[in-house]
C-alpha cells in the first residue's frame, strides 16, 4: 500500500509537468508576462512554422503569447543577448506551416519591438504571439538561445485577490 501511495503522489507531481506549455505550437504557446527577462532557446526546439508572410523561416521556432485587456499593448520586447542570428516577429494570428505576416519584427540586438508602432495596429482584447526564430539567412542552422526583456504595458492578469 506504501508503495503505491508513493507512486500515485510521485505521479501527481509529473503531471504539470507532462502538460506544460513549451512553445511547440500555437496550442502549447508560453504565456508572456511583463514585466519580465525570457530567456529562449531555440536548439531543442523543432521548425514548425515554413514562413511568417513573406519571410521564410528554416529554423526553429518557440511562441509566446498574451491577451490584451482592456486596452491596446503598447509595451516592448526588446532583444538583450544571443549567441545566434535570431528574428523575433510579433503576430495577431498563429499558425503552422505558413504563418500570417509579422505586424512587428526585430533581428538586432537592444533594437525593441514596439508594440504602439505595430501595423496594423494592436487592439484591445486580442490574443498575440510573439515568435523566436532564426534570421532566414541563417538557415536551418540558425538555432540558440535569446534574451529578451519585457516592458510594460502588457496585460496584467491577476493571480489572486483576498480582502483582509
Amino acid at each position: 500500500m506504501k508503495k503505491l501511495s508513493a507512486l500515485v503522489a510521485l505521479s501527481l507531481c509529473a503531471a504539470p509537468v507532462a502538460y506544460a506549455q513549451d512553445g511547440s505550437s500555437c496550442a502549447n504557446a508560453i504565456p508572456m508576462v511583463a514585466p519580465s527577462t525570457v530567456n529562449v532557446d531555440t536548439s531543442t526546439a523543432t521548425g514548425w512554422i515554413n514562413s511568417f508572410g513573406p519571410l521564410l523561416s528554416p529554423s526553429n521556432d518557440i511562441i509566446y503569447t498574451f491577451t490584451s485587456g482592456a486596452t491596446a499593448p503598447d509595451g516592448t520586447i526588446t532583444p538583450t543577448a544571443s549567441d545566434y542570428a535570431f528574428a523575433i516577429y510579433a503576430l495577431s494570428s498563429c499558425s503552422a506551416g505558413a504563418g500570417p505576416v509579422p505586424i512587428a519584427s526585430t533581428g538586432t540586438l537592444n533594437q525593441p519591438i514596439n508594440l504602439a508602432a505595430a501595423n496594423p495596429p494592436t487592439v484591445a482584447g486580442h490574443q498575440y504571439f510573439i515568435a523566436v526564430t532564426g534570421s532566414t539567412a541563417g538557415g536551418a542552422g540558425a538555432n540558440g538561445t535569446v534574451t529578451l526583456a519585457v516592458q510594460p504595458n502588457l496585460p496584467v492578469t491577476l493571480q489572486s485577490f483576498e480582502v483582509n
